[in-house]
């Protein structure tokens, strides 16, 4: 017998991640760790100088199954996460987490049903500074997205799909609590484990 699924697939294109007129320290490249449908991925390196030109698309897939309506899949997406840290690397293992930021994928993406495919607008994503961070703003994140939400039957010889692109709105920040105008140093020994966040949400 037949189940009804929804495939869903977001492109995220990773422009930028900005701070200016902060330096970090020199010693390590940084990265950027993304999380998000089950998925972690890891950016290039870059030296650790603002702005950090990353300009790199990943795909993320998930399948949802027993979902008959959008408004059911959404509800979905408000369980599902999207963290992304920023990393300074000390070796290919260890390195230190200068700023995350989180949220929702229903927050993301905002799905709404439309006719052809859409790109994602532009989205600025204001980061979370960490107390290793050494300067007194914190870093954006510059992205846009794409979403492709594919409807298919499941266990049959020929499923049928019929295919639904969904438009984000436009993501701002994520909360982030005030930090005072001390600038701190920015060399720093905290660990972190490239497999950190894998093990976060599947404990």
């Amino acid at each position: 017998m037949s189940r009804k699924a929804f495939l869903v697939q977001v492109e995220l294109d990773v422009q930028a991640v900005t701070c200016p007129g902060v330096w970090l320290c020199s010693n390590g490249k940084v990265s950027l760790q993304i999380y998000m449908l089950d998925s972690c991925v890891q950016t290039a390196s870059y030296k650790p100088n603002f702005p950090i030109k990353c300009n790199e698309t990943f795909a993320f897939y998930k399948t949802f199954y027993s979902k008959h309506q959008l408004n059911e899949l959404q509800n979905d997406l408000h369980d599902q996460w999207l963290y992304i840290e920023l990393v300074q690397w000390q070796s290919c293992e260890i390195g230190n987490v200068l700023a995350s930021f989180e949220t929702t994928l229903d927050e993301l993406l905002y799905p709404s049903t439309v006719n052809g495919s859409i790109a994602g607008v532009d989205l600025d994503l204001l980061m979370e500074p960490s107390k290793t961070f050494p300067g007194t703003i914190a870093p954006k994140v510059e992205v846009s997205t794409k979403t492709t939400i594919e409807e298919t039957l499941c266990v049959c010889t020929k499923p049928t799909s019929s295919t639904v692109v969904v438009n984000p709105k436009v993501l701002m920040s994520t909360d982030h609590k005030p930090r005072g105008n001390v600038c701190r140093k920015v060399c720093h020994s905290i660990a972190f484990s490239r497999y950190f966040i894998s093990d976060l949400y599947h404990s």
